[in-house]
C-alpha cells in the first residue's frame, strides 16, 4: 500500500504513472482499487486538501441530516453531533456506511448532490434538515431544497486546507512519462492548476464534468466518470489506458 510521498515499485516501465491528490487514506484505497483491476502502476500520493475539523453547535429539533462526504460524518461526530436513529441523506455508499455506523438511519442517494436532492424530494413532505458540510461546500443543494419548501440549516463542521504538491509529485510532473491524474472535486482541480506546471503528458480523469471544467492546464487525454463514484472513475481509467 502506498505511503504519502512515496513511490511504489513499478513492474511495467511502459505503463503510465499515477498521481493521487486525495487525503492519504482515500488515496491509498483508490490505489488499491486501481491495482486490483489494472495491475501495478507507479503511484505517488500528494494530498492537496487536508480536512480540519471545526467547532460547531450540534443541530436540534431537525428531521434529519445531510452528508456529502465521509469526512463530514467524522467531523460532525467530533463536533458533538449524536445520532439518535434519525434519517441521514448521504451522497454515496461509503458516506452512507459511515453514517450508519454512527447510528443514523442512512439513506444512500447513489450519486452526487443532485441525487441527494432528488432522494429527499421523492420522500415527499417538507423537512427540517441539517446540512453538515465543509466550509467550502457549494450552496446548490441547500438552494434547491429551500426552493422546494424544506428548511435547511447549514452547519460547517470542517474545512479543507490547501497543500503544496510534494517533491515526489513535482518530480513526476517534471518528467516525460505520462501521468494519470484522477481528480475528485472542482476545488482539487483548481488547487492543482494553481501550482503545477507539468511537462509530462497528463491523462486527466474527472469524477464529473464540473471537475474537468475546473481544470485549466493542457492534457493529452481526458475521460469523465459516467457516475460520480469511484467504480465509474475506474471505468474512465480504462479509457485513458487504452
Amino acid at each position: 500500500m502506498p505511503q504519502s510521498g512515496n513511490t511504489l515499485a513499478m513492474t511495467q516501465q511502459s505503463r503510465p504513472h499515477l498521481l493521487l491528490t486525495r487525503p492519504l487514506a482515500q488515496s491509498q484505497r483508490f490505489a488499491g482499487e486501481v491495482a486490483a483491476r489494472f495491475g501495478a502502476l507507479q503511484v505517488v500520493i500528494s494530498p492537496l486538501l487536508i480536512p480540519r475539523f471545526l467547532p460547531a453547535t450540534p443541530p436540534s429539533g431537525m428531521d434529519g441530516v445531510i452528508f456529502t462526504s465521509e469526512t463530514g460524518v467524522a467531523a460532525a461526530l467530533a463536533a458533538g453531533v449524536q445520532a439518535r436513529g434519525e434519517a441521514a441523506y448521504c451522497v454515496g455508499a461509503r458516506t452512507a456506511a459511515a453514517a450508519r455506523q454512527a447510528g443514523f438511519d442512512a439513506r444512500d442517494a447513489q450519486g452526487d448532490w443532485q441525487d441527494v436532492a432528488a432522494l429527499i424530494t421523492r420522500e415527499g413532505g417538507r423537512k427540517s434538515l441539517a446540512f453538515l458540510c465543509a466550509r467550502q461546500a457549494a450552496s446548490q443543494l441547500q438552494t434547491v431544497l429551500t426552493a422546494a419548501g424544506h428548511h435547511i440549516e447549514r452547519i460547517e463542521v470542517y474545512t479543507q486546507d490547501a497543500q503544496p504538491l510534494n517533491p515526489e509529485a513535482q518530480a513526476l510532473l517534471a518528467g516525460s512519462h505520462p501521468v494519470i491524474l484522477p481528480l475528485f472535486s472542482p476545488r482539487t482541480a483548481q488547487v492543482f492548476c494553481a501550482q503545477a506546471q507539468p511537462a509530462a503528458p497528463i491523462y486527466l480523469l474527472g469524477l464529473s464534468n464540473a471537475v474537468t471544467d475546473a481544470y485549466s492546464l493542457p492534457f493529452a487525454r481526458k475521460a469523465v466518470a459516467h457516475r460520480p463514484n469511484s467504480a465509474a472513475l475506474l471505468d474512465a481509467f480504462a479509457q485513458v489506458l487504452d
